[in-house]
């Protein structure tokens, strides 16, 4: 009987600790939908950012988006998004990517900038493309081929 209340008591112990160590929700909550999304030379790649405003007041900002030279982002910088209380907007990204190589991962940031130039959040995403090998080899047979040293 002794040894159930102490295992009661520790497990409340446990328990209570638990409880008060959660994380607090930080006031504007910037992601991508897609984590990470493959580049193909022909296509235009999508994504999304997701932002949630968990303040009690309206937040306002611009977006600055980051990437490597040779992909070509598509997003209105300049544009001053408004995000009431406790609600959410989505914001379409669009890459061109252009001299792309294979076997390559690049990351792009998104950056929430306020009026007063601070910066309210972040979020970052990777495109990749994938290492393509072609070995085409054929001999015929009544050819001699011959290496040079």
């Amino acid at each position: 009987m002794l040894l159930l209340v102490s295992i009661n008591a520790l497990y409340a112990q446990v328990n209570s600790l638990s409880n008060n160590t959660r994380t607090p929700l930080k006031k504007i909550d910037v992601s991508f939908l897609s984590t990470d999304i493959e580049l193909k030379t022909s296509d235009i790649v999508s994504n999304v950012i997701r932002i949630v405003n968990n303040a009690k007041e309206t937040v306002r900002f611009t977006t600055d988006i980051t990437s490597p030279n040779n992909l070509k982002i598509l997003v209105k910088t300049d544009k001053l998004y408004e995000v009431g209380p406790l609600d959410s907007v989505f914001i379409p990204v669009r890459i061109i990517p252009y001299l792309v190589k294979g076997n390559m991962h690049y990351i792009i940031n998104a950056f929430l900038v306020s009026e007063d130039n601070d910066q309210l959040g972040n979020a970052y995403f990777f495109a990749h493309t994938k290492k393509v090998v072609k070995w085409d080899l054929t001999i015929n047979p009544d050819e001699k081929i011959n290496f040079l040293n």
